[in-house]
Parts: C-alpha cells; structure tokens; sequence
C-alpha cells in the first residue's frame, strides 16, 4: 500500500503531493469550466483538498463502514481516483460554491 498508492504522500518534501493536487482543477474544468474559472479567481487553490487526498477521506467520513468501503475502491483503483473523487465532490457542490462571492 505505501509503496503504490501512498507512495507520493510519504515523500520528504510534498512536490509530488502538490503534483497530485494539480489534476484537481482541470478535472473540474474539463466537465465544468465555469466553476473552475470562479474557483480560480477566488484562489481558493487546492490546498482544501490536501487532507481528503493523504487520508483518503479518513478524516472527513464519520462512519466506518464508508471509510472502508471507500478504502477498498481506492484500493482497487488506479493511485489518482481520490484525486477524481476529490473533482465529483466539488462538482457535487458547485451550486452552492458558485452562489458564494467571489473574493
């Protein structure tokens, strides 16, 4: 498990983590263009999902049963899906964020 899927979050510095984060907003541009423009003029950035990304959910998810099972996907999934479910969260959600002032 750390040598394949958490491998890059175990790193001394966290330039392949920031990598990872990278993916997060043309993601959401590709299926959303107008939320990753208001995102992007907000600069909100990426580091809101740094913690979904290094604890798969772990933290955020209060019921075991979902963070196994979540856990499971991941693991039988490509290293890059929690960054694809970390894009359908905020996806999810765009009606609320895009009702919000852009700061």
């Amino acid at each position: 498990l750390s040598e394949y899927h958490l491998r890059d979050f175990m790193d001394e510095s966290m330039d392949r983590t920031r990598h990872i984060l990278g993916y997060l907003m043309p993601i959401v541009g590709k299926a959303h263009p107008e939320l990753r423009d208001f995102l992007e003029r907000s600069d909100v950035g990426t580091i809101f999902a740094l913690s979904w990304l290094i604890t798969w959910y772990g933290h955020v998810l209060t019921d075991i049963r979902h963070i196994v099972r979540l856990y499971d996907f991941f693991l039988a999934c490509h290293p890059l899906m929690p960054i694809y479910l970390a894009a359908q969260i905020v996806l999810y959600r765009s009606d609320d964020i895009l009702t919000v002032e852009c700061e």
